[in-house]
């Protein structure tokens, strides 16, 4: 069985061929061959690429270990200098999302985004914004829009609906400032509700009758 390796020798600097890899960068030690920059550069983008993953499995096992208490906020915080934010979203992702649900491709944000749902919604979900090459962003805003639409067709359980018709009477020199005017304070009236509330909104401006 081979030693493990010491964490002193995972410390910048270090080489592969002509690249040293220092705290701030690369430095180059002569004049590499296409195959060496090959391999450095298939090295730095899997790391790049699968080491937020790896830290997120490393926090969830260091938390399980209640013998390592007190060694856990030395390693999660001063080790890897993350902040204490960045550490609470990386074991939220670990427990939300078992690697068995992740896409290779994608990153943490990906995840992050369907943390929420259930097992198979977010292997479907990842398998989507992989095929449809959507950002995290817009994969944030697919689930959100699906959620949304979910619950305005009552497909939630212990979800009622009601519709609600607001009248507000704005007065202005033209009817179509007076429909601006409406419009506007209907939209502040919504923003002022607590969040989820309104699953859809549709603003219709009828003209007042004298």
């Amino acid at each position: 069985m081979p030693a493990l390796m010491k964490p002193e020798h995972l410390e910048a600097p270090f080489s592969i061929g002509c690249f040293e890899f220092t705290s701030t960068g690369i430095e180059l030690h002569g004049e590499p061959t296409r195959a060496e920059a090959e391999s450095v550069f298939e090295f730095v983008s899997r790391a790049v690429k699968y080491s937020g993953f790896w830290m997120v499995d490393l926090i969830g096992y260091i938390d399980s270990r209640e013998d390592w208490r007190e060694w856990r906020d030395q390693i999660l915080s001063v080790e890897t200098g993350l902040t204490a934010g960045t550490v609470s979203v990386y074991r939220s992702i670990g427990k939300s999302v078992p690697p068995a649900n992740r896409v290779e491709g994608l990153s943490l944000s990906h995840h992050r985004a369907v943390a929420k749902l259930d097992d198979g919604e977010q292997k479907e979900w990842l398998h989507k914004s992989k095929d449809e090459g959507w950002s995290s962003n817009e994969l944030k805003a697919e689930v959100r829009a699906s959620s949304r639409l979910n619950l305005v067709k009552g497909s939630a359980r212990g979800v009622q609906q009601l519709e609600i018709v607001l009248h507000v009477s704005v007065e202005a020199p033209s009817y179509t400032k007076a429909a601006t005017l409406a419009s506007a304070e209907v939209k502040r009236l919504i923003k002022t509700l607590p969040g989820g509330l309104i699953l859809d909104a549709n603003i219709a401006i009828v003209k007042a009758r004298k």
